[in-house]
């Protein structure tokens, strides 16, 4: 659970490839798409149930709902005029729960992951055995934990093909940068990060075209803090595009 950008979706998607590396078979499912006004409830219900059974024949499997509270919203008792995804949400709690307890006593290992704004926005029948036992509340970072950041998401880009200098991984390298991300949240952090490395595979492929044989597409691209210099230039945090975005509109 966290307010929106703290990296909900990012931290589950990590674990869900670890999970995906240990044999584990990895599931993500977007309940804002699945959840849809516009789709029939059958419809719905048939996708719930064949992503189950798909789970349920691949065990071990982990299935990640991202924002599940569009999917199943909590409901208060007895409230009237409810919305059409609200007059859903009792049912599909209930067959979702119903499923698991089922497919858990024939055998079947699956675990269930997803993301929330807090636990009170979900049905609260699924906040419970065997749906979401465990809770972790994730908070905005700090100004001054968000350059640890910065270089911990820069070394994850290792796996990727990138070299990750030791200017940008030092310790102090980015000491400097708390006020220039203030304002950041963790999904801003990511994308800042992604512009850094596209910045880098275009000097890269700049270098490979006008080089003489010496240099191949497999070399590692080196990524600096140059790089995520040129890429904070250009770079709009996620807030401040959607109140441009809002201001433009109006």
């Amino acid at each position: 659970t966290g307010s929106s950008g703290t990296g909900k979706t990012m931290l589950c998607r990590s674990v869900l490839a670890g999970l995906g590396c240990e044999g584990a078979l990895p599931l993500e499912v977007s309940c804002t798409k699945l959840g849809q006004p516009g789709r029939k409830f059958k419809s719905v219900q048939d996708s719930l149930h064949a992503i189950l059974r798909f789970a349920c024949w691949h065990s071990p499997s982990v299935i990640f709902l991202d924002d599940l509270d569009a999917l199943c919203p909590a409901v208060e008792q007895g409230a009237m005029n409810l919305s059409v995804t609200e007059e859903r949400s009792v049912f599909l709690s209930e067959m979702l729960l119903d499923a698991l307890a089922g497919l858990r006593a024939c055998g079947s290992r699956i675990a269930l992951m997803a993301t929330l704004p807090d636990q009170s926005a979900v049905h609260q029948v699924l906040c419970c055995h065997p749906a979401l036992e465990h809770q972790v509340c994730l908070r905005p970072p700090q100004m001054k934990e968000r350059p640890e950041m910065l270089q911990r998401l820069s070394k994850t880009k290792e796996h990727l093909g990138f070299d990750v200098e030791d200017s940008l991984l030092s310790d102090g390298a980015l000491d400097d940068w708390s006020g220039q991300v203030d304002g950041y949240s963790v999904s801003d952090l990511a994308r800042l990060v992604d512009h850094a490395c596209v910045e880098a595979t275009v000097e890269a492929s700049a270098k490979l075209m006008g080089s003489k044989g010496d240099r191949t597409w497999s070399d590692p691209r080196p990524l600096s803090l140059h790089h995520l210099e040129r890429a904070c230039l250009s770079f709009v945090p996620g807030m401040m595009a959607d109140q441009s975005f809002f201001t433009s509109s109006v």
